[in-house]
């Protein structure tokens, strides 16, 4: 009698840890599991300095991380072009570089925003923004939808924004003013 409760109290336990270890798979991030990573792909950015990926997916079910590297403080933009065909439903979303275990504590400092497009426009996507207080975030790009015709090629904008602390509006419009009249408006956007 005692070996069959020992039996039952150590299939017990391998009970629970089973569904412990589902649980936690559950709980990762829904939008890559299943997914295939293409490889991760560094972008260092100046501050406003605009920088262009090209991206090639083969399949609907992979998915491509970029590591941005900026000035801590510094505000991600992404933007996508998708030249494919009406159908093609996807998404770059800026995050947390942090590993998943950390992603609960790290979430609150950089919010998860995401542009989602259509493939079958011929123009960028409104952007995504996102303010980088480490100097450091993560794009993933990946379809939501395909309409299986492979490979899909895109391209990735990346804009830093670099915030100048203690400028008076008078000392910004001055700047702007200067820049404008002394010829200096490549990359330049005002808001």
């Amino acid at each position: 009698m005692r070996r069959r409760r020992g039996s039952s109290i150590a299939l017990g336990i391998l009970l629970g840890v089973f569904v412990l270890l589902s649980a936690v798979a559950t709980a990762q991030d829904v939008s890559t599991m299943g997914l295939m990573l293409v490889d991760e792909t560094p972008v260092e950015l100046g501050c406003g300095q605009v920088v262009e990926e090209y991206l090639e997916f083969v399949e609907g079910e992979q998915f491509k991380t970029f590591r941005v590297f900026v000035q801590p403080g510094a505000i991600v933009r992404v933007s996508v072009l998708d030249s494919g065909q009406e159908g093609d439903i996807w998404e770059a979303c800026i995050e947390d570089c942090a590993p998943v275990s950390n992603v609960q504590t790290n979430l609150a400092l950089v919010p998860t925003n995401c542009t989602i497009g259509n493939g079958g426009s011929s123009y960028y996507s409104t952007p995504a923004a996102a303010e980088a207080p480490s100097g450091e975030l993560c794009v993933t790009v990946r379809y939501v939808r395909g309409i299986s015709v492979w490979p899909a090629h895109m391209y990735v904008r990346f804009e830093a924004e670099c915030v100048q602390a203690g400028v008076e509006l008078g000392e910004a419009l001055d700047l702007v003013i200067g820049s404008v009249l002394g010829g200096q408006t490549d990359d330049t956007e005002l808001y």
